[in-house]
């Protein structure tokens, strides 16, 4: 009996212990939600407001939602319909997002105003550390997967009557960690980034049904994901021999393709170095009401015997040069 008892106690104990904590992190989250709120709608301090919020999800889960958020920045406000997002109590580095649509976006400044509808947009946001001391104290996380999924996506333009931009099926964005290319002595990190579109039509850039996938991978990146946020951040991932590697950039429509792949980084200068190549068909008849017609033949490159066309895009000394043939000086990005 006494052990019983015992067991109950030890049970109840943890009990109340979890339900303390699970509360004090749900109070911290509706404290940071009302910070949100109170901020001054700066770049540097944008404000969230929520017409309904509400933190639940006890005892295993904290859900948090916001009813018809309204993110402000200087002159660009941010509409959603709704927001959730979800994280296990005993997994917090993972967080799972989704959204109710529709998104709007207005820029006073500019004239700017649009609106996106989707049938779903959900996103996950995973982080990871190396180093258990410091992740304790939250330094040292590093990205570890970061995913963004929309379907039924419709673009429109609303500055004055609604004007179609873009519509698709699909949209998907990863983004995950190369663990091999770690660098836990300089800091650094690499990401691999995926993105695809399906069914792509945009009546402004002449697609009726178009797919598109990106392949990339970035190194030189900052493994403490605070340090993202740094003004040296671009000479900071210059000095770590940070490149952008284009493994593969793939789009078609019809019959018409556009394949390239190169490596990109920053010369001495601050300005961008590297190579495209790119393989086209149908570039040149899209582009022919708008490009020079001696500039489009050296942009569509050299033919090929599958009927397609081969070109060099090519970042050096200053300037950008297609085919070895300079178009434009480029300038430092920093």
């Amino acid at each position: 009996m006494k052990r019983f008892a015992g067991l109950f106690l030890a049970v109840a104990l943890v009990a109340a212990l979890w339900s303390v904590g699970w509360y004090f992190a749900s109070s911290q989250v509706s404290a940071a939600i009302a910070q949100f709120a109170a901020n001054e709608g700066s770049a540097e301090n944008p404000r969230l407001t929520c017409a309904r919020s509400a933190v639940s999800g006890f005892p295993f889960r904290i859900d948090v939602t916001c009813e018809e958020a309204t993110v402000l920045a200087d002159d660009v406000t941010v509409t959603v319909a709704g927001i959730k997002a979800s994280v296990q109590v005993d997994n917090l580095t993972h967080l799972l997002a989704s959204a109710i649509g529709p998104v709007t976006y207005a820029d006073a400044f500019y004239g700017r105003s649009n609106r996106l509808t989707f049938s779903a947009l959900q996103a996950s946001f995973r982080i990871t550390t190396s180093d258990i001391l410091k992740g304790l104290s939250g330094e040292g996380w590093r990205i570890a997967r970061v995913s963004v999924v929309g379907n039924g996506l419709d673009w429109v333009d609303t500055i004055g009557e609604d004007l179609p931009v873009a519509k698709a099926s699909h949209a998907e964005l990863q983004i995950g960690d190369i663990p091999e290319l770690h660098d836990k002595a300089a800091g650094t990190a690499a990401l691999a980034i995926y993105f695809v579109g399906k069914d792509v039509a945009s009546p402004i850039y002449d697609l009726v049904d178009a797919d598109g996938e990106a392949q990339l991978q970035l190194t030189g990146l900052p493994d403490d994901l605070r340090r993202f946020g740094d003004a040296d951040l671009l000479p900071a991932w210059q000095a770590a021999g940070g490149k952008l590697e284009v493994v593969r950039v793939n789009a078609t429509d019809g019959d018409d393709l556009l394949d390239a792949s190169g490596t990109l980084g920053l010369d001495a200068s601050h300005r961008v170095e590297g190579q495209l190549t790119y393989t086209n068909r149908g570039i040149r008849e899209r582009l022919a009401p708008f490009v020079n017609p001696m500039i489009l033949s050296v942009m569509s490159g050299l033919p090929e015997a599958d009927g397609t066309f081969k070109q060099a895009l090519q970042f050096a000394n200053g300037s950008l040069l297609i085919g070895g043939i300079p178009l434009f000086q480029l300038e430092p990005l920093y």
